[in-house]
């Protein structure tokens, strides 16, 4: 883990991925400094990934995001909350890229849409662990792709998504599709 290490560049990103690339778990979460440069000499360098904590890293765009899907298509963890300047673009890319994907951490990112979330489901029908708490353009359109392409969903985190309704989570019951163990719901 290399989480909080404030001062990486791409410069540190490179040599790391050029001398691990057996690598297969990579937290990055709150280094700040490098950006979609670094994460594409990962990406490259590390095919082998299956999991990454890109959290807090807000020089990250969806240019990195469309790298890390196309070289570590082995991903199955991914964790990108609070970068803020993802867009549905990087997030179709991550669907179409790495349909093995089981978690996908995507809290604060608030320029998601339902667009994004639609292909996550579509795409990586093995999500059983989603967060998109404070993902506040998310509406019932996002949660009803969710219920009816993710059986294995058991963990949704959609705290202060405040454009949802009864029925997205009308949806979510409907038919006990789903081993959901852990729903939030919360407005803190």
């Amino acid at each position: 883990s290399l989480e909080r290490c404030e001062g990486l560049t791409d410069m540190a990103i490179r040599a790391l991925a050029q001398g691990c690339p057996k690598l297969a778990s990579v937290s990055l979460s709150r280094c700040g400094w490098f950006s979609d440069v670094g994460i594409q000499a990962l990406a490259q360098g590390c095919p082998k990934l299956t999991t990454v904590d890109l959290s807090s890293c807000f020089r990250l765009s969806d240019g990195g995001i469309k790298a890390l899907a196309r070289g570590c298509p082995n991903l199955a963890n991914v964790s990108l909350s609070d970068c803020t300047p993802l867009t549905d673009a990087g997030i179709c890319a991550l669907a179409q890229g790495c349909p093995s994907l089981e978690s996908v951490s995507l809290d604060w990112c608030q320029r998601l849409t339902d667009a994004g979330i639609q292909a996550l489901a579509r795409g990586c029908p093995n999500l059983s662990t989603v967060h998109l708490d404070r993902c506040e353009k998310l509406t019932d359109v996002s949660i009803r792709a969710l219920a009816q392409n993710c059986s294995k969903l058991t963990t949704l985190g959609l705290s202060c998504c405040e454009a949802l309704t009864d029925v997205g989570i009308r949806e979510l019951a409907k038919g006990g599709r789903l081993d959901l163990v852990s729903l939030d719901l919360s407005q803190s």
